[in-house]
Formats: C-alpha cells, structure tokens, sequence
C-alpha cells in the first residue's frame, strides 16, 4: 500500500469564473476524498504497481489531474440524479 501522502486528497481552492450576466463574486471549491475512496486508491495502486513497476504512480499522478479538472469546474461533473439516501 502506497504512503497516505502519495494519495492526492485535496485539490483547490481553484479561481472560479462566473457566467455572463452573474454577478461577480468568486466561489472557491475544493474536493475531498472519502476515506473509502481513498482504500480504493490504496488498492487500485497496488495492483498496477504489481502489473508494472512504475505503473501506479502512473495511475495516481492521472488521478491527481482527474481530480484537478473536477475542482477547476465542478458543475461540470455533478452528478445527474443525485441520491436522496444521505
């Protein structure tokens, strides 16, 4: 399993530009990992670091901009049918 500090966690605050014609306030978001994603990270890791050496740094360095684009523009990923569950 990677070392905790090798699973990107938080990413932001990022500038936020609003549309035209919204007022001029700036938002800043940043996006936090669940503890169980980060297992899934700490899995997912390890089976490409035992595919190919290498390999999960890889996969966590693509996670990392995964993540970065999500917080430069949020509502560009939300979620279509959010749950009522939580």
């Amino acid at each position: 399993m990677p070392p905790t500090a090798a699973i990107p966690r938080e990413r932001g605050p990022p500038v936020m530009r609003p549309a035209p014609g919204e007022p001029q306030s700036v938002t800043a978001f940043r996006l936090v990992a669940e503890p169980r994603a980060d297992l899934d990270v700490a899995a997912a890791h390890q089976w490409y670091e035992n595919e190919r050496v290498g390999l999960g740094r890889e996969f966590l360095e693509e996670l990392g901009t995964a993540y970065d684009r999500i917080a430069a523009d949020p509502f560009t990923y939300q979620d279509p049918q959010p749950s009522s569950c939580c």
